[in-house]
């Protein structure tokens, strides 16, 4: 029988072993946030196809942990508050805008995230420990791009709000906030009514946002 033997530049290397230089290599790569994001979704081959199967697990975890710690995302606060606070009221907000029901679009994103955190338990305000309370001090509405013909293509929504939580039995201030501020945009298509529906939907996207910074600052104070 004819012995192989290995060619000039060609070590012989063990078939099923990993390379440790192309895992170097492979950490080593300059890959961006967009890039991670993209693989991720559309599974963009960033190791080579004969090893892709084996290592791809591992791969998809590197990828959602580089994500999360250097792509801008934040992990929800959870610092624990004092132990006799265990319970949380949302009071209706003062509306001081022309926006009408606003107040309860707020009032409901509260409660939801509350509810969904799991943090404080949200019950009436006679049982409550502490309280939310503020006002909507002002919602703002603003063309910001527009089309050829000079019509507004593209509105921006910015609303404001005055926030306090407040102990129940010492009625102290245990958190307070002024002036938050949150934007949105919506697209016009050039009918009022769906203007408007754009314009609610985009209000309310605001108030989801209000209510999880609310939320997180007062477990965090940022």
């Amino acid at each position: 029988m004819r012995e192989l033997v290995p060619q000039p530049n060609e070590p012989l290397r063990p078939a099923n072993k990993c390379s440790y230089q192309n895992i170097f290599l492979f950490f080593n790569k300059k890959i961006t946030c967009k890039a991670l994001k993209q693989s991720i979704v559309t599974g963009e081959k960033l190791m080579s196809s004969s090893r892709r199967k084996k290592y791809f697990p591992f791969l998809i975890l590197l990828l959602l942990f580089l994500l999360v710690s250097g792509c801008g995302y934040r992990m929800r606060g959870t610092q624990e508050l004092r132990g006799d606070l265990q319970t949380v009221a949302i009071l209706p907000f003062v509306n001081k805008t022309f926006e009408s029901r606003l107040e309860n679009d707020l009032f409901n994103a509260l409660v939801d995230e509350f509810a969904r955190s799991k943090n404080l338990k949200v019950v009436a305000a006679k049982d409550a420990d502490l309280l939310v309370n503020g006002t909507i001090a002002t919602v703002a509405n603003n063309s910001i791009s527009y089309s050829p013909d000079d019509k507004t293509y593209e509105y921006r929504v910015i609303m404001t709000v005055d926030v306090e939580v407040t102990e129940a039995r010492s009625q102290q201030i245990f958190w307070r906030r002024s002036a938050m501020r949150e934007v949105e945009e919506y697209k016009s298509t050039g009918e009022p009514f769906i203007i408007d529906r754009r314009k609610q939907a985009a209000l309310k996207r605001v108030c989801q946002v209000l209510a999880e910074n609310i939320h997180d600052g007062l477990f965090t104070n940022f």
